[in-house]
C-alpha cells in the first residue's frame, strides 16, 4: 500500500471563490491534498451544500479522504455538513497500489464488524453524479465491490453536465405561443436564463395574445356593388373569420354576394301627359342609371287606372298603367296616415357567452318595422378565483367561477415538495427489531429512504440483535432462557419436536421454558418421554405457544417428584381442538384432577380458544388459574370441586360459561375470587344462570 502521484491542475483561485460566497451566510474553504499537492478546493456554506470530490488518478485507486497527512482519521462529508462549524480544512487522500482497491490500507480496521448497505448503480445526470454498484459500511464508512468486504472502492461517478442550445426570444401572436430567451439542456430538458446553467427558467414560453375581433354584419348586394356575408376580422393579425369562434381565417372574397340586375323605377314625370298630349318620363336605377321613356297621351285605352286610399306606410293614388311591353305607372300620389307605434318586441338580453338583441318596434296597424332590432355584445365572464394550495401528498387548484352565470373552471397545481426529516437509526434489541436510518416528511408524516423514495416500516426494519445471556444462561433484555443439552428434531408438521435433555445431564434450575423455536423452526411437539430424571430440580414449567399437540402422560415425572408448583401452557388437552381434564398430561389412565400433583398450585392457559369439559374438575390442589385474552366458551364441571382455589383470572374475550361450570366450588368457607377482565353487564350477559355470590366477583375498572 503507497500513495500514488496525481498530475491535475492546482487549483489556486480560492480566495475568488471566497468571494463569490454571500457575506450574510457563514462560509469555509476545503482544500483537498494528493501527495502532498493541492488538486482541489471547495467552497462551503449554510446554504450551498458540499459535493464529494474524487480526484482523477493517472495511477492507483482513490480509497478515501482523511483529516491527518498519516490518513488514520476519515473524513465524513456528512459529518462535516451537519456540524455546521464552516471551519478551514484540509483532507488527505489515500490511494491504493493498484485500481481494484483489492488491499485494504493498513491503517484501517480489519476487525470492522460491517454494517453494509447496499447502493444500487445510478446513472450521473447533468447536475447530479451517479454511482456504480456497491456496498457501503457505516460504521467505517467505505465503499465495497461485494457484501465480502475484500475490494475496496471509490463508486463515484462524474456529472454529466448539460448540453445547452440557445433559444432566441419570440414574441407572441395571436395563434402562437411566444417565448423568453433562455439556454435549453436537449439531455434532461430544464431551461436556464444564463449559458452556464446557475439560474433555472421555468416560465420560457408564455401563452398567445388570441384573436381580438371586430363584428361586421351582413350586406346586401346592389346592381352596382357587391354585399357580402356577416364575418369578423382581428384587430391584431387582420384575418377575417366567418363565424365568432375565429376557427379558421377565410379571404374575404369568398364573403362577397353576386351583383343585382337593374331595377328601373319611374323617378320623374318630366312631362305629365294629358288626354290629348304625350309625356316623358325619366327612369332612374337604384344605382344612378337613367333612361327617358315616352308616355303616350292619357286615354283609357292605353291606361289601366287603379284608385288606391293612403295608408301609413304608403301614399294612396290614382294610377295609370301604361299598357304595352313596357309598363310605366304614373301615379298621383295622395298624402300618407299617420303610422301608430307598437311594443318592442324580441328583447333579449345579453349573457356571459351569447350576444343579446335591442327587439324592434312595429307599427300596430300597418306592421311596417320602425325601429329595427340591433345586437347587444356578450357580457363576458366575470371570474372570481379561488385557490388551494397543494400539499405534498394532494394536488391544489385555482377554482374560477363566473359570477354572473355561474360557470366554472379548473386548474390543477403541482404537489408541493416533501418536507424532509433525517431520523436516525434505532438499533435492535433481541425482541424488539430495530429502525434504519430514513427520512420522515412533517407534512403527511410519510416514511423515506435516504434516497428519498417512498418506504414501510418493514422496508426500515432492522433484524432482531443476538440474545445477552448471563452466567445462568438467561437474556438479561427479555428474559430467555438458554436450554444447554436440549435436543431437538424434525417432524412432519414442518416444525421440530423437543426430544428432552442429553444423556446423563440434570437442567440445574428451577424453572425451564422450553423455547418456541429452534433455528428458525417452530417447536411443536413434545416428546412423550422428554421430561425425566433431568428435570428433577424444576418447580416452574413453561410451554410454548407454538405446539400444535401434546401427548397424554407427557409430564408423568413431575407426579413423582411432587416439587412443580407453577405450570404453563397453551391448552388444556393434547392439542388446541381435542381438550381433556389437566390429569391426562399427567397420567394416561388418571380420571380424577384430585391426584394431581399436591404441590401444583397454579396454572395459566396462553393460547386456547375454548376450555373443554371437567378440564380443572376436582383440582382440589390448585389455588390460582388464568385463562388467556382470546378464550371464548367454559364447558360443563370446567371448575367443579376446585376447592382450595383462591384467584380464577377470566379474559374479557369470554363469550359462554356452562352452566354448572363452577358447581361445588362456593361451598368452602373461603369462597374464590374471580377476577373478570370485562365489565359488570358484560358479565351478566354470559353467565346470568351460574351460581357464583356477587362477592366474589372482581370487574375491571
Amino acid at each position: 500500500m503507497r500513495k500514488i502521484a496525481v498530475f491535475g491542475v492546482v487549483f489556486v483561485a480560492v480566495a475568488l471563490a471566497v468571494c463569490l460566497v454571500s457575506c450574510s451566510s457563514p462560509s469555509a474553504v476545503i482544500y483537498f491534498s494528493v501527495n502532498g499537492e493541492i488538486v482541489h478546493s471547495q467552497v462551503v456554506t449554510e446554504t450551498s451544500g458540499l459535493d464529494d470530490f474524487t480526484p482523477s488518478l493517472t495511477n492507483g485507486t482513490f480509497l478515501g479522504w482523511f483529516t491527518d497527512e498519516a490518513c488514520t482519521i476519515p473524513f465524513s462529508f456528512h459529518n462535516y455538513i451537519l456540524a455546521g462549524t464552516f471551519e478551514d480544512i484540509t483532507v488527505y487522500a489515500l490511494v491504493s497500489h493498484d485500481n481494484t482497491g483489492s488491499n485494504p490500507p493498513e491503517i484501517w480496521d480489519d476487525s470492522c464488524e460491517h454494517d453494509l448497505q447496499h447502493l444500487a448503480a445510478k446513472s450521473s445526470t447533468c447536475s447530479e453524479r451517479g454511482n456504480l454498484e456497491c456496498w457501503y459500511c457505516s460504521l467505517c464508512e467505505q465503499y465495497f465491490t461485494d457484501e465480502t468486504c475484500e475490494t475496496y472502492i471509490s463508486p463515484f461517478l462524474d456529472r454529466l453536465g448539460h448540453e445547452t442550445t440557445f433559444v432566441p426570444a419570440k414574441a407572441a401572436t395571436c395563434t402562437e405561443d411566444g417565448t423568453h430567451e433562455h439556454w435549453h439542456c436537449s439531455r434532461c430538458g430544464l431551461d436556464f436564463e444564463d449559458e452556464d446553467c446557475t439560474v433555472e427558467l421555468t416560465n420560457a414560453v408564455f401563452s398567445n395574445s388570441g384573436h381580438v375581433l371586430v363584428y361586421h354584419p351582413e350586406e346586401p348586394s346592389t346592381c352596382t356593388s357587391s354585399g357580402h356575408l356577416e364575418y369578423w376580422t382581428c384587430s391584431v393579425c387582420k384575418d377575417s373569420f366567418s363565424s365568432r369562434d375565429a376557427f379558421e381565417a377565410v379571404p374575404l372574397e369568398s364573403l362577397q354576394k353576386e351583383l343585382l340586375p337593374h331595377s328601373y323605377s319611374v323617378s320623374e314625370i318630366s312631362q305629365t301627359p294629358s288626354a290629348t298630349k304625350s309625356g316623358n318620363a325619366l327612369l332612374v336605377c337604384s344605382c344612378g342609371e337613367t333612361a327617358l321613356l315616352t308616355l303616350p297621351a292619357l286615354s283609357a285605352a292605353d291606361y289601366a287606372i287603379f284608385s288606391v286610399p293612403s295608408t301609413c306606410t304608403e301614399h294612396g293614388s290614382d294610377t295609370y298603367t301604361l299598357l304595352g311591353a313596357y309598363s310605366v305607372q304614373i301615379v298621383q300620389e295622395k298624402a300618407l296616415s299617420p303610422h301608430s307605434r307598437g311594443e318592442v318586441t324580441d328583447y333579449r338580453a345579453p349573457s356571459c357567452t351569447e350576444s343579446g338583441s335591442t327587439g324592434f318596434v312595429l307599427c300596430s296597424q300597418c306592421g311596417t318595422v320602425l325601429s329595427p332590432s340591433k345586437p347587444i355584445p356578450a357580457n363576458g365572464h366575470d371570474w372570481a378565483k379561488t385557490i388551494v394550495p397543494s400539499t405534498c401528498t394532494s394536488q391544489g387548484y385555482v377554482l374560477s367561477v363566473c359570477s354572473a352565470c355561474g360557470e366554472t373552471k379548473r386548474k390543477l397545481l403541482p404537489l408541493a415538495d416533501h418536507s424532509f426529516t433525517l431520523i436516525p437509526e434505532v438499533a435492535s434489541t433481541c425482541v424488539q427489531a430495530g429502525v434504519d436510518r430514513h427520512y420522515s416528511c412533517s407534512s403527511c408524516s410519510g416514511l423515506f429512504s435516504l434516497d428519498k423514495n417512498p418506504c414501510t416500516e418493514q422496508d426500515l426494519a432492522l433484524p432482531l440483535s443476538s440474545h445477552s445471556l448471563d452466567s445462568t444462561g438467561t437474556c438479561t433484555v427479555c428474559g430467555y432462557r438458554e436450554l444447554p443439552h436440549a435436543l431437538f428434531e424434525p417432524n412432519s408438521s414442518g416444525g421440530v419436536t423437543f426430544m428432552g435433555f442429553e444423556d446423563g445431564y440434570t437442567y440445574p434450575y428451577e424453572e425451564l421454558v422450553i423455547p418456541s423455536s429452534y433455528n428458525d423452526l417452530p417447536v411443536t411437539e413434545i416428546s412423550e418421554t422428554a421430561f425425566s430424571e433431568c428435570v428433577k430440580n424444576v418447580t416452574s414449567l413453561v410451554l410454548p405457544d407454538s405446539l400444535s399437540s401434546l401427548p397424554e402422560g407427557v409430564l408423568s415425572v413431575f407426579l413423582d417428584h411432587k416439587k412443580i408448583t407453577s405450570l404453563t401452557l397453551p391448552f388444556v388437552g393434547t392439542s388446541k381442538d381435542k381438550g381433556c381434564a389437566l390429569i391426562k398430561l399427567f397420567d394416561k389412565d388418571g380420571r380424577n384432577n384430585a391426584s394431581l400433583p399436591e404441590s401444583l398450585t397454579s396454572v395459566t392457559v396462553t393460547a386456547c380458544t375454548s376450555l373443554c369439559d371437567n378440564a380443572f374438575a376436582s383440582a382440589i390442589y390448585l389455588t390460582d388459574i388464568r385463562l388467556n385474552e382470546g378464550c371464548t366458551e367454559i364447558g360443563l364441571k370446567a371448575f367443579s370441586s376446585c376447592v382450595a382455589l383462591e384467584n380464577l383470572y377470566l379474559p374479557s374475550s369470554l363469550q359462554t360459561i356452562a352452566d354448572d361450570a363452577f358447581s361445588r366450588s362456593f361451598s368452602q368457607a373461603t369462597a374464590p375470587t374471580i377476577h373478570f377482565a370485562g365489565s359488570e353487564s358484560q358479565w351478566q350477559s354470559i353467565a346470568e344462570n351460574c351460581d357464583i355470590p356477587e362477592a366474589s366477583l372482581s370487574y375491571k375498572e
